[in-house]
């Protein structure tokens, strides 16, 4: 049997499970069972379940699996829910207007309660009721023994406690103390899910360490669960953004995951998703979460009828009306028929009534069917002819309107250019909506392999994740150093292999502040070896990336199995009074997938024994001096089979700094690569 990762993910209506090939990524067996929202052990429970069937059905040996990981709702839906603990806060060194945060809001008319006592004592916040405690001290980023000591009191008392150095190593006390008080509220509910998840890891013979997915797109150890549980919120989105990266393979483009009653959005650039600030209750948190954005229409959803004509689609869906999809019946359908879903809902809600006598619920899937729209092949493919072409029509077009401003949104928000945005479906219902949204704004598109269980997939391929934040004033090449070195020792403290770990440095000068972002992997082998691609197969995928003929591209040079290629654009402008020619870049891999673009760079080769002087030459080339000072270009290295990304960075001398530590170790004749653009 081949090495194997298991992945497992926890939707609304149910939970996934796959075991994948680690060396080709193929799906090897899966299995399906309801999310238990309603057990005692909470969603804990379906993960456990989904795990003993795929092990059953699948005949895989425990020893064969190297890898396994989950996502999870539990943080999610304690917040949402106010199923928090009380929370102790215990100050020391004054500043008690920072430290005392009172009742922290979570929206909805749900809060978590705080005790405070700033005098250092453990036992009074307890006796009066915190199931959890925060220590919090105003410089403790800086010296965090003060906080550690207060961390040792309350575990002598059996009380899970924690310092706010361990949530951030950034100033602004206040913040960093909401949002551990967060932290600590769910704490207890996280403990004793993951005991329970990770006993039954055990005990079904599997010696792999159980990984969580994190609100960013990787994963994260349990004993980082146990410290940072907050880190898991919209851990279910994150493992259909990994699957995008990791099986997919996007360098660029919008992920759409189609479930039955949502939709979920995020964008991906340069390889990596798009994060924000979280926020929670209105507050921001000192965590970074995907910029995930959420329209209720989803393949489930039920359209609203007046006088015969609809008027509405969603928000309920067939799911939550407990009614089978009509488009996946072949009795014949008859008239359109009035519901309400719920109790409270309104009573205008579509059905339809089969030869069969039995009510079935029209739906987005519906509709798509109807007018031919689903892709053959797709989850979402069902029978036709159950939805009137005029409804159906009606359907698509109130469905699609509510997707094209939130994506219209994020394409001018993240910069993106509209002729390199590819549209990519994930989810059972992907089929459904992504194909009649990507004609109606003019985009191509495709529909991920085995759409229904992406977030699984992701959860199965993800890598290794951890982010450190410091607060530092002026940072130097030793400060930039010592932050890229204490994320890389993060992921190996997790398990990660060191000759896996990259790590992406940015510098905000704004907010003195150094952000490094480290990944890694577990294991050393491969993942998704596919059939190597010739020079003239690489040259066609960039040139197809490009929408320019193939004699308008070249190969620029070669670094590790990564192929970069050049191109000519001629683009006219002012009804054509003015032409414009543009040299997009794409990096190719050894498999013929394009894992980099830019839509107008140019790419200078170098050596790592010469980077520093041809990249100080290309930043003085295309460094532009303005009011508001030197603006930087956007730099790549290309070397050894990695794309570095020197972007983040706020001075030349940075950005010189950064490239030397990651060219350090190689042979002074290895070829390196410089992509630029902008300025």
């Amino acid at each position: 049997m081949p090495r194997v990762r298991i992945g497992i993910d926890v939707g609304g209506t149910f939970t996934h499970a796959v075991a994948v090939d680690g060396e080709t990524s193929e799906i090897l067996a899966d299995s399906v069972v309801p999310t238990t929202h309603s057990a005692s052990e909470g969603v804990a429970r379906g993960i456990v379940d989904s795990l003993k069937a795929l092990i059953s059905s699948s005949g895989l040996s425990p020893s064969d699996v190297t890898f396994i990981a989950h996502s999870t709702t539990q943080a999610t839906n304690a917040l949402l829910e106010g199923d928090v603990a009380r929370v102790g806060i215990v100050g020391i060194g004054g500043a008690r207007g920072q430290m005392d945060v009172g009742k922290v809001e979570l929206g909805s008319g749900k809060a978590i309660g705080t005790i405070f006592d700033s005098g250092g004592d453990v036992s009074k916040v307890v006796s009066g009721g915190a199931e959890a405690v925060v220590a919090a001290s105003p410089f403790s980023v800086d010296d965090p023994s003060g906080e550690i000591e207060i961390v040792e009191k309350a575990g002598s008392l059996g009380v899970p406690a924690f310092g706010t150095h361990e949530i951030s190593g950034l100033y602004g006390l206040k913040a960093r103390t909401r949002t551990s008080v967060i932290n600590a509220s769910i704490l207890p509910k996280m403990l004793e899910a993951a005991s329970m998840t990770e006993s039954a890891v055990k005990g079904s013979g599997i010696r792999a360490d159980l990984m969580v997915m994190r609100s960013d797109g990787g994963v994260m150890s349990l004993g980082e669960v146990r410290r940072r549980p907050i880190l898991t919120l919209l851990s279910g989105p994150a493992a259909g953004v990994a699957a995008a990266l990791m099986h997919e393979k996007i360098s660029q483009g919008i992920f759409i995951e189609v479930g039955g009653t949502s939709t979920d959005i995020t964008v991906i650039k340069d390889g990596r998703a798009l994060l924000r600030s979280a926020e929670v209750g209105g507050h921001r948190l000192y965590m970074k979460t995907l910029d995930v954005r959420t329209v209720g229409v989803a393949g489930g959803s039920m359209p609203r009828v007046s006088n015969g004509r609809v008027t509405d689609v969603g928000p309920r869906s067939a799911h939550i009306a407990g009614l089978p999809y009509s488009c996946f019946s072949s009795a014949d359908a008859g008239r359109l028929e009035a519901l309400r879903p719920r109790e409270g809902d309104p009573g205008d809600y579509a059905a339809v009534r089969g030869s069969d006598g039995k009510l079935r619920a029209v739906t987005v899937t519906c509709a798509a069917n109807a007018l031919g729209l689903v892709p053959e092949g797709s989850y979402a493919r069902g029978f036709p002819g159950k939805v009137g072409i005029e409804t159906a029509r009606r359907i698509m077009d109130i469905a699609c309107a509510r997707f094209v401003p939130v994506i219209s949104d994020l394409i001018g928000r993240y910069g993106l250019s509209k002729e390199d945005v590819v549209l990519v479906g994930g989810g059972g219902g992907a089929g459904a909506i992504v194909p009649c949204l990507a004609e109606r704004m003019g985009f191509d598109f495709r529909i991920a392999k085995r759409s229904e269980l992406i977030s699984a997939v992701g959860a199965a391929l993800a890598m290794l994740h951890d982010t450190v934040e410091k607060s530092v004033v002026d940072p130097g090449k030793d400060d930039i150093l010592k932050v890229r070195r204490e994320a890389e020792s993060r992921i190996i403290s997790m398990g990660g292999r060191p000759e896996t770990v990259e790590v992406r440095v940015e510098v905000d000068s704004k907010r003195n502040l150094v952000r490094a972002s480290a990944f890694g992997a577990t294991e050393l082998s491969s993942l998704h070896k596919g059939s190597a691609a010739g020079p003239g197969e690489k040259a066609e995928s960039a040139s197809k990336s490009m929408r320019i003929p193939s004699e308008r591209v070249k190969l620029a040079g070669e670094a590790g199995g990564l192929s970069l290629f050049v191109g000519e654009k001629d683009e006219s402008r002012l009804f054509g009074l003015v032409r414009e020619r543009r040299t997009p870049v794409r990096a190719v891999d050894s498999n013929g997938v394009v894992r980099f673009q830019r839509g107008n760079a140019s790419v200078s080769s170098s050596s790592a024994g010469s980077i520093r002087d041809d990249l100080a030459k290309v930043l003085g080339d295309k460094a532009e001096y303005g009011d508001a000072g030197i603006s930087m270009p956007e730099v790549f290295l290309v070397q050894g089979g990695r794309i570095v990304d020197l972007t983040g960075l706020a001075t030349a001398s940075q950005v010189l700094s950064l490239a030397e530590i990651e060219t350090k170790g190689l042979e002074a004749d290895e070829p390196v690569f410089v992509i630029s653009s902008g300025g």
